[in-house]
């Protein structure tokens, strides 16, 4: 038996369009080379379509979807706008007005809202500049802003600083592909209502029912950790779960029922299917019944605020209940493909969001593996044949989706089996009970407040039962890490093998071992350089003074800082970078405070050898330091506010680089990085240019590397 392509030209096309879009974000600008790339193409594919040669009129097409996807992600960046803030934020803002376009989000000390800036006011003159910016409203004055609310704001904005640190998640990249590219912190005294405009009024409607109906769940679900469980599930909120229930589900493999998304629009669509059956007997009842199907996965998906997955769910149910209006039986694998082609077209960026890599690949894992595993084993018993059913679904999805787990998340739950016995019979039996609540809780709020009281009851026990299982020894394997190049590699060997099993196929069994081979090599290589790396590099860390020095699979760290550290952020910034060296994490404070670094003080010097480098700290005043003669090091590092002239260290030691550490002041920082272009003195700021890294692996002239924005 042979694999084919056929029965599938939706996935295909698909495939080829994420392919144009993939190659666009890699190679943003529109060169001349494309440009005769697509001419050749154009007159390649006339003489394949002359000639009637099939192979290349296949290429022609296939290439002219990847074109196509190119150039969609292509007309859809805001660079193409000279008056976007994606080209930069001008300098000398006083005030800018705009509409808020989302609703708000609270936060520890501010309320967050999405706003669309569309003109900005300066000293000399207005102008039209667009673009969405985060707007923080301290949360001491804040007194409510809706969808729609058009401001003048009395203040400037600044944009989303990228990644500082090595391997670090860079929170501004993945802020502008959601199409946020600034910032602002602001007193509600600074802000000025003009008028109210929403920019949509069906979505301003979902806005106000999402409103109303986290009202409904405040009042009847009356614990806390419970209702803020009950927000998650029934109308997508998810910013006021604690980080314990979020690492909690996390650990456990069960995060997917917090997440709105296919699991809870399918578990309504087969709900209302059982409910208006008896419409299909009427007349046009199939359309009446395709009508009221697809009019309430969509209200559903814009009441849970239309994330990716869930607008993937609401399109393939509704194609699913087209393929029923029109008693046509379609490919589940042709319906995925065109759910990812209408919602890339709709916006490219979303190819590169989390929510929806993870949501397609793990429908397209229960869609393939769920059958061949559920087919090996026939039960008999209706609750064990459920449980072997459930347990295929986890299988499969975990199969399609670990990979991709470990790569944003380095980690991977090893009760996931166990959990979701529990997590999606109990997402179902929830979801069952909350909207019945929600509904009642419109026209008959004393039913509501009964419901919730049972709500309540059923999140409880499952909340205990996840806890329960994330106690369990061994639930979560962390530190994991892939390297993008691996997994692209690793996929294929995934798809190729079971290609390979299915279809008996010695070409996929071929493939498959090339790919595995490729990996290995890359494995190995990468432990070869791991075992031997001796590297010191000085992260970007607010307020303290960081330092790695690494030897094969070894760390030590050096902290030093005037304030207590905040143990989390500094594993934010550290381990990252750990993990990928497969060096070990910070787990404790004790890890963190403790350095093993053989410091010697001299005066307001700390010294250090390493490998023949001389590294010096200076930390403390060198006003009245009486300098040797001759004095020299490679590296000199400046911290504590130690020199606010450099002309102090220029004449009297020499050194080959200057680091400034990230605990300066920022009026120091900027005094001594004025004076440093004056004089054309080299220096590296942890703080402006981000981490910096000497590799002694590297040959001499190439050791000190130098990283930053």
């Amino acid at each position: 038996m042979r694999f084919s392509w056929s029965p599938f030209p939706l996935l295909r096309i698909a495939i080829l369009f994420i392919i144009g879009i993939a190659i666009y974000d890699w190679k943003p600008q529109f060169p001349t080379i494309f440009e005769w790339f697509v001419a050749g193409l154009i007159v390649f594919g006339v003489i394949g379509f002359w000639l009637k040669e099939p192979i290349m009129r296949g290429a022609f097409l296939f290439s002219l979807v990847i074109i196509l996807g190119y150039s969609s992600a292509y007309f859809q960046d805001p660079l193409r706008d000279f008056r976007h803030l994606s080209h930069g934020i001008p300098d000398g803002i006083n005030a800018y007005q705009g509409v808020v376009v989302g609703e708000e989000v609270e936060r520890e000390n501010y309320d967050r809202y999405n706003f669309e800036i569309d003109q900005v006011l300066t000293d000399d003159s207005t102008f039209k500049l667009v673009g969405q910016i985060y707007l923080y409203i301290s949360k001491d004055t804040t007194r409510g802003l809706n969808y729609g609310d058009r401001l003048l704001v009395v203040s400037n904005f600044s944009s989303i600083s990228t990644s500082r640190n090595p391997e670090v998640f860079d929170y501004g990249r993945y802020l502008k592909k959601g199409k946020i590219y600034g910032q602002s912190f602001v007193d509600s005294e600074q802000i000025y209502l003009k008028s109210h405009e929403p920019p949509n009024v069906v979505y301003a409607y979902f806005l106000k029912l999402r409103h109303k109906c986290r009202s409904i769940l405040n009042r009847s679900v009356i614990a806390k950790r419970e209702q803020q469980i009950a927000q998650a599930l029934l109308i997508g909120v998810k910013d006021y779960l604690t980080l314990e229930v979020k690492s909690a589900y996390s650990a456990t493999g069960a995060m997917h029922i917090l997440a709105v998304s296919g699991l809870h629009v399918g578990i309504i669509y087969l709900f209302l299917l059982v409910i208006i059956k008896p419409i299909k007997s009427w007349p046009f009842g199939r359309v009446i019944t395709f009508g009221i199907l697809v009019l309430c996965i969509w209200g559903y998906a814009a009441l849970t605020g239309l994330s990716p997955s869930v607008m993937r769910a609401a399109l393939m149910f509704t194609i699913v209940a087209l393929g029923d209006l029109s008693a046509k039986e379609s490919s589940i694998y042709n319906s995925l493909g065109l759910s990812a082609l209408v919602l890339l077209l709709y916006d490219s960026n979303l190819l590169f969001a989390v929510g929806f890599q993870l949501s397609f690949a793990a429908v397209f894992g229960i869609v393939y593996f769920y059958p061949k595993l559920y087919r090996l084993v026939n039960i008999d018993l209706w609750i064990f044949d459920k449980i072997w059913s459930i347990s295929c679904v986890s299988i499969a999805a975990q199969l399609s989706t670990f990979l991709l787990s470990i790569y944003y998340f380095n980690q991977f739950p090893t009760y996931f089996l166990l959990s979701n016995l529990f997590a999606i019979p109990g997402a179902t039996i929830l979801l069952l009970l909350g909207i019945p609540l929600l509904i009642s809780g419109f026209v008959l709020p004393s039913v509501s407040l009964l419901l919730g009281q049972v709500l309540e009851f059923a999140i409880f026990w499952l909340n205990e039962a996840i806890f329960s299982f994330e106690k369990l020894p061994g639930s979560l394997v962390s530190d994991l890490y892939l390297q993008t190049a691996e997994l692209w590699i690793l996929y294929p060997v995934l798809i190729l093998s079971f290609l390979a099993v299915e279809y008996r196929s010695f070409s996929c069994l071929l493939l498959t071992t090339f790919f595995a081979l490729w990996w290995t090599g890359i494995t190995i290589s990468r432990q070869a350089r791991v075992a031997s790396q001796l590297k010191l590099i000085g992260y970007s860390v607010p307020g303290a003074t960081v330092f790695d020095v690494v030897e094969g699979r070894e760390s030590s760290l050096f902290y030093h800082s005037s304030t207590k550290p905040n143990i989390s952020n500094l594993q934010f910034q550290v381990d990252p970078f750990r993990r990928s060296g497969s060096l070990p994490t910070l787990t404790s404070e004790v890890d963190i405070l403790t350095s093993d670094l053989e410091l010697r003080r001299v005066g307001p010097f700390q010294f250090f050898w390493w490998h023949g480098i001389r590294i010096a700290f200076l930390d403390q005043k060198i006003d009245t330091y009486a300098f040797p003669e001759n004095l020299q090091v490679d590296v000199l590092i400046l911290s504590n506010d130690a020199v606010t002239d450099l002309l102090q260290i220029d004449s009297a030691m020499n050194y080959r680089d200057l680091i400034v550490s990230s605990d300066y002041s920022s009026s120091v920082l900027r005094q001594v990085l004025l004076q440093s272009k004056q004089l054309e003195i080299p220096i590296h700021s942890l703080t402006k240019d981000g981490y910096w890294m000497l590799d002694l692996n590297k040959p001499q002239k190439d050791a000190i590397s130098k990283y930053g924005d």
